[in-house]
């Protein structure tokens, strides 16, 4: 591992093996509601493997710039998450409830408890929020994410946002696929997202965000960011599971604007 502290910047960026899918994951093992304890223990079995890869790669080709970080879960990935900060990798874990589409803790009330017992580098909260949602939704998840703002700032702790802006109905109909939605839509209401939240006292060290089809895109969204007057904020790029051609394109759009200071 490469010996570095302080938050990612363009010169030592943030390199997130991303591995805390939770509901999308017992997908790969035939579960349907409550995983069996054969299921937890399969899943958990995968996990690690998945993580020994990663301590494979690393070893076998060292790191020249940069951190390399695991996001696991607390569910499958318990044991990952310690044998990573132990090894010395930048550990991120998510406080979200898996699979839904409202912003909640997975722990309710407790999540700080289960924060502090394995002390990560990084919290995650993965957001789903779109500015046309219905103002209920939208005002239920700033209040949870301010309170998560609140208690990480409080116990000085870094945080992440990891934000996702599906498109409403009416904009699918309007937008008629995915890429039109990406290219045409996206980034306008991620603007609209980023100053929704920030004007309301929300303020991660980083931004996990979709990535853009044009540089004038990533720029808007990096001057809404920065706009926010949270000068340790920076942005980092989510796969989102999308074909290596995209995620490559993403990436070299994302790469010569110094607001990007990694991927996952």
């Amino acid at each position: 591992m490469t010996d570095i502290t302080g938050p990612p910047s363009a010169a030592q960026p943030l390199f997130i093996m991303a591995m805390d899918q939770r509901d999308s994951f017992g997908t790969l093992f035939g579960v349907q509601g409550e995983p069996t304890e054969a299921q937890l223990a399969d899943m958990r079995d995968a996990k690690s493997l998945i993580f020994a890869a990663a301590q494979r790669v690393l070893n076998d080709t060292p790191l020249v710039a940069g951190q390399l970080s695991i996001l696991v879960d607390e569910q499958l990935g318990a044991d990952v998450a310690r044998a990573a900060k132990k090894a010395g990798f930048v550990l991120a874990m998510p406080v979200e409830a898996s699979g839904s589409k409202e912003f909640r803790f997975e722990y309710g009330d407790d999540f700080a408890a289960h924060i502090e017992a394995f002390e990560p580098d990084w919290v995650k909260a993965l957001v789903r929020f779109n500015p046309e949602d219905p103002a209920e939704l939208r005002e239920a998840q700033i209040a949870t994410l301010r309170r998560l703002h609140d208690y990480c700032q409080a116990s000085r702790r870094s945080w992440l946002i990891e934000l996702l802006v599906p498109p409403t109905s009416e904009q699918s109909v309007k937008y008629e696929d995915q890429s039109l939605f990406d290219e045409l839509a996206r980034p306008r209401l991620t603007v609209q997202v980023i100053r929704a939240l920030t004007e309301a006292g929300v303020h991660p060290g980083l931004w996990k965000l979709e990535g853009y089809d044009s540089t004038d895109a990533a720029r808007r969204v990096l001057d809404a960011v920065h706009a926010a007057e949270q000068p340790e904020s920076s942005c980092i790029v989510l796969g989102r599971n999308a074909p290596q051609r995209q995620v490559d394109h993403w990436l070299r759009v994302a790469a010569p604007l110094e607001g990007f200071v990694g991927f996952a």
